[in-house]
């Protein structure tokens, strides 16, 4: 909440200066350009048509200024500004010539004015056209009205006009441009923090599957030997029954852990825990000679990832095979430290990864590891790698 907050005040800001530097600007020029035409002009009937179009080109300009702002970058020309502005620049461009006193550039501002605000309305791919043929009109509808009042052409105006026209709507467009900027920074700021959000999610959704889908699969199948035992064997059931209970507290003991936030899995007791739940399945298990000792070489942050691999590779054999026999090995060679968990009896289906071993695979290539799987045969081979030192980090 408080990210969105700063961002619509972020916004909010850069309209507000942006709308001053624009918006506040065109009203500020029109209506000193107004007061100049009246100070100057000694004709009441020119006078009065130049403030005409310089009011209705100003007040033109300025609301499609305000309609850009107010749509938070969203384009579009409306019809009713639009067509006030043309209008008045226009009348003031064609009126110019007959002027006898006063800026004698005031068509060229308000023609700017006009032209970059129209610009600003429109399509950004449109705008480098619009700004051309705008100025183009401009220029060719000043040059017709000075030769029908004066009776030639002064090529020096209509250049020093194009290029002032180009300088004001380019101007305009700065801080238009400004303004989408900030828009799109602070989209990118507000979607940058929903996907940590969500990334923070599917993190908890695989921690959480990773402890309840291990104990759950275990707990299922303890059960059921169980109810199987029940009336040949009620001591052996009861001994089962007996795991399942130890298996429900293990699992919401770690539910609690994770949403804490501490829990840590023990490597050594994760392997071996292994090969117990294998064999509690009718798996022979064997914990190859030499892993405990090297978990001595696996960085403290990487052992929770190697720890959740077997967890994973684990749930996979009972899942996704009809395995009599399973191994779980760990070494460490140049490369860093391998965790490998292999079992025979295979289903065709294993060897499309699931949900579990994609996430791992992820966890595992962000700390510069990697995961691997494979099928050969009726043989199922999960391989987990870690590089030595500070690169395994969870």
């Amino acid at each position: 909440m408080t990210r969105m907050t700063d961002s619509a005040s972020n916004v909010e800001r850069a309209r507000r200066l942006t709308w001053w530097s624009t918006v506040g600007l065109v009203v500020a020029v029109g209506a000193a350009l107004v007061a100049a035409i009246v100070a100057t002009e000694p004709r009441v009937t020119l006078a009065a048509i130049a403030v005409a179009g310089t009011a209705a080109g100003s007040v033109g300009a300025a609301w499609l200024l305000h309609r850009r702002l107010a749509s938070d970058g969203e384009t579009g020309l409306p019809a009713g500004p639009a067509a006030l502005a043309v209008a008045g620049a226009l009348i003031l461009t064609v009126a110019s010539p007959w002027a006898t006193s006063g800026p004698t550039n005031t068509w060229t501002i308000v023609a700017g004015m006009v032209t970059g605000a129209i610009a600003c309305a429109t399509l950004p791919r449109l705008r480098s056209r619009i700004v051309l043929v705008a100025t183009a009109t401009t220029i060719a509808v000043a040059v017709a009205a000075r030769f029908v009042a004066r009776g030639d052409v002064s090529l020096p105006d209509p250049a020093f006009g194009a290029v002032l026209i180009v300088l004001i709507s380019v101007a305009l467009l700065s801080g238009d441009w400004y303004f989408d900027i900030v828009v799109q920074l602070e989209h990118a700021r507000r979607v940058d923090g929903e996907l940590a959000v969500i990334d923070e999610r599917l993190r908890f959704a695989a921690d959480l599957h990773d402890v309840q889908g291990h104990h759950l699969h275990v707990i299922a199948l303890e059960s059921e030997l169980a109810a199987r035992l029940a009336e040949t064997d009620p001591q052996a059931a009861a001994a089962r029954m007996r795991e399942v209970h130890q298996h429900a507290q293990a699992a919401m003991e770690e539910t609690r852990d994770l949403v804490r936030g501490y829990r840590i899995t023990p490597l050594t007791t994760e392997m071996t825990n292994a090969t117990r739940v294998l064999a509690a399945a009718g798996i022979e298990g064997r914990l190859h000679p030499g892993s405990e000792s090297a978990v001595d070489a696996v960085p403290s942050e990487g052992r929770q990832l190697l720890g959740q691999a077997v967890r994973e590779a684990t749930t996979n054999v009972l899942r996704h095979s009809h395995a009599n026999e399973a191994t779980v090995a760990l070494w460490t060679d140049r490369d860093g430290v391998r965790l490998r968990v292999r079992n025979n009896g295979a289903m065709v289906p294993a060897s499309e990864p699931g949900t579990g071993l994609t996430t791992l695979a992820e966890r595992l290539a962000a700390s510069g590891g990697a995961l691997e799987w494979h099928r050969d045969g009726e043989w199922f081979t999960v391989t987990a790698l870690l590089p030595d030192g500070e690169g395994a980090r969870t």
